[in-house]
């Protein structure tokens, strides 16, 4: 009974339901982002079972359907071409793996265009997040000193040079952007429902 009632709630409440999904997975990785400083892959495998498998009910297909095969293709080519985007910061240690992936899981469940407005209010979000922190800790020039150095060693080398080493630079300056993508998601719901009177999607 539960079961039959849980699906009826994800075909009606349709992608509404997708993004309060999406922002309770989001809390779960803040959570861990903010502990441990990473996001475990088995919170992000359990995020993508349910996203879609909350697709695939919502739109009543079957398990081997064309609709579904077309739903897991859209979703998994939602993400992927997000983590490729993505990598490139990941290779330069810009950000962590952990924060890749939700990226891309991000753009799964919602698709390019809303995904990438709430990748780019958490990544304003954690912008600011750092300027108060080095503010705070008066290391702003020193850290905008170390970039600048980075990229002149970086183009000397020709190699590919991480931006953040733990071992060198500690975890004082790390800013969680696991944190940053809940927020991110919070504010972009917010923003829908004060622009139009209601909840994405609904």
């Amino acid at each position: 009974m539960v079961i039959v009632s849980v699906m009826q709630l994800c075909v009606r409440g349709g992608k509404k339901i997708r993004c309060i999904l999406l922002l309770l997975v989001l809390a779960g990785t803040a959570c861990f982002d903010v502990r441990t400083h990473k996001i475990p892959n088995w919170w992000l495998l359990a995020g993508m079972g349910l996203g879609l498998i909350q697709m695939m009910i919502q739109s009543g297909c079957g398990i081997f359907s064309w609709d579904c095969l077309r739903i897991t293709g859209k979703f998994f080519g939602a993400l992927f071409l997000t983590a490729a985007l993505g990598f490139p910061i990941f290779l330069f240690r810009m950000a962590g793996a952990g924060d890749v992936k939700t990226a891309a899981l991000i753009c799964g469940y919602l698709g390019m265009s809303e995904g990438c407005q709430v990748i780019g209010t958490a990544a304003v979000l954690g912008a600011l997040w750092a300027l108060l922190k080095l503010i705070g800790s008066r290391k702003l020039f020193v850290r905008i000193v170390f970039f600048f150095r980075y990229l002149a060693r970086t183009m000397e080398s020709g190699q590919i040079l991480p931006y953040y080493i733990p071992q060198r630079d500690g975890g004082e300056g790390v800013i969680p952007l696991g944190a940053c993508f809940f927020l991110g998601m919070a504010l972009w719901m917010v923003k829908s429902l004060l622009e139009s009177g209601r909840w994405p999607y609904e």
